[in-house]
């Protein structure tokens, strides 16, 4: 198969499924072909362009589904594959679905009635955002630039048709679409379909057992997998990192981990279509491992603000075509054609590469000084046994002059919530923070057992 900026025919996808796609579920799967799927879409009778949310179990037939709607004229939305019902209702009449694919017990597309149906175009999708935009907003994107994107990314990390990729992300997060599973058909690779809970041995096993050569990890996963003593085996060519910062300790640990394989930091988002920039850290120096690279050919960048660092504007082909559901208006998207403002914050040096500073709504006023929140999640999060840190921004009562004061608290999410664990947290924030700069709570929590985190 080759590179190709367009959707690939129908029957090269249907073929590509069934021959180029396995599970690593340990149990027998019952594999819906890419035509059968596509004729329940068609029996439904649903009008050309109508969105249908796709919430069903197994990766194998999101990924059918989501193709075989898009061949049969409609609209296809990924939904998480455990998603509640009420949750569903929210998305149905965020978007105005027109139907809603199941597996009860086989592939069942139902028709549903939504206060304010919706009419998209052929040929479009709607992938869905991450948690912090709402859980019923997303980007309509046309699948011909999705599979574009997709095919970027190939060429970025150097992606082949004799290579076997690992999916262990949930399908509808925009990476593990477009960057993965359509990566994956533009170039013939085969995919090995996994998913959560993420462990690490489990992981390094199934690298091993299926012959895995080309894999991708969130930072909150490359925490987990350091946190133990494995070493990546040498049949992984590739790693990609991406979804957020990953400290300059980890990097380079991860390198001492992969001796003589690649790995590439990326950075993107789901309104760029999603994929933005790469950064080959196996042969940048050290002073380099905090840039997420350079932008894929094609893409342009502008930094808007004043100074050395500011907002990040994306311009390119992939971009979203708008933002649709809940608040769509209100978000920050488009700026001009195929340009994105990003609400990233980025400085960007002579050589053009990108350094990310935090997000505009990373930093907080404590009694005239700023502090990134950012810089504080990063020295909590190089700490070991430590897998996640997260801010929340507290609004206090207001004080002199009736303005109210800002803090924050902070979220660790560790292997085990104990005693030492806190005691370094706290040991490290009063070794670097001034009093000022102190959150007003710090809440540590265990990694539960059944959580997967982005």
């Amino acid at each position: 198969m080759t590179l190709s900026i367009l959707t690939p025919p129908e029957e090269q996808v249907a073929d590509y499924l069934s021959t180029r796609v396995d599970t690593d579920t340990g149990q027998p799967v019952r594999r819906l072909g890419l035509a059968d799927v596509r004729e329940a879409f068609a029996a439904a009778g649903l009008t050309p362009g109508s969105p249908v949310l796709i919430a069903v179990t197994d990766a194998h037939t999101q990924l059918t589904a989501f193709l075989a709607a898009h061949y049969a004229g409609l609209v296809p939305v990924l939904l998480p594959r455990v998603c509640p019902e009420h949750r569903r209702r929210i998305v149905a009449d965020a978007l105005g679905a027109a139907a809603l694919a199941t597996t009860a017990p086989g592939f069942v597309v139902r028709r549903i009635a939504t206060g304010h149906p919706r009419l998209y175009e052929p040929g479009q999708a709607i992938v869905m955002t991450s948690g912090n935009s709402g859980t019923a907003s997303g980007c309509l994107h046309r699948v011909s630039a999705l599979f574009d994107n997709a095919r970027r990314h190939a060429e970025a990390i150097g992606l082949r048709g004799t290579d076997t990729v690992w999916l262990n992300l949930p399908m509808h997060y925009s990476f593990t679409l477009v960057a993965q599973a359509l990566a994956g058909i533009v170039t013939g690779a085969r995919l090995v379909l996994s998913g959560p809970p993420f462990d690490p041995a489990a992981y390094r096993e199934g690298l091993l057992r299926h012959g895995v050569t080309v894999s991708s990890l969130s930072p909150s996963l490359v925490r987990s997998f350091l946190d133990d003593t494995y070493e990546l085996p040498s049949s992984l060519r590739v790693l990609t990192v991406g979804g957020d910062a990953l400290e300059a300790t980890h990097v380079k640990e991860l390198l001492a981990r992969h001796r003589g394989g690649e790995l590439y930091l990326t950075y993107g988002l789901t309104e760029a279509g999603p994929r933005v920039s790469t950064l080959a850290a196996h042969r940048e120096p050290p002073e380099r491992l905090t840039s997420v690279g350079l932008p894929l050919p094609g893409v342009e960048v502008a930094v808007r603000g004043e100074g050395a660092k500011g907002e990040l504007l994306v311009t390119t082909p992939t971009a979203m075509v708008r933002r649709v559901g809940h608040g769509a208006a209100g978000r920050r998207g488009l700026v001009a054609a195929d340009t994105v403002a990003t609400g990233d914050v980025f400085r960007v040096d002579d050589s053009g590469h990108l350094f990310f500073c935090g997000r505009l709504s990373d930093f907080v006023v404590i009694n005239g000084d700023r502090v990134s929140l950012r810089w504080v999640r990063e020295l909590v999060g190089a700490l070991p046994g430590v897998l996640h840190v997260r801010t929340e921004i507290v609004h206090a009562d207001a004080g002199r002059g009736g303005v109210g004061r800002q803090r924050y608290r902070l979220h660790v999410t560790a292997r085990e919530a104990s005693q030492t664990i806190r005691d370094q947290v706290t040991r490290r924030l009063k070794e670097v923070l001034l009093r000022v700069e102190f959150p007003c709570d710090v809440v540590v929590r265990e990694l539960q057992a059944n959580e997967f985190a982005k």
